[in-house]
């Protein structure tokens, strides 16, 4: 990203990406995703 892209986006929401592994599955993010669900993230 280049500077003018980063002031652009100070303002925006952030933008959180979760990741589980290839032998798991996306229910060990439960607890994490109901944290996440009360603030201001996507």
């Amino acid at each position: 990203m280049t500077s003018s892209t980063l002031e652009a986006r100070t303002d925006a929401e952030p933008t959180v990406v979760l990741v589980h592994g290839a032998f798991a599955d996306s229910s060990s993010w439960n607890d994490v995703i109901a944290r996440l669900g009360g603030t201001a993230v996507r």
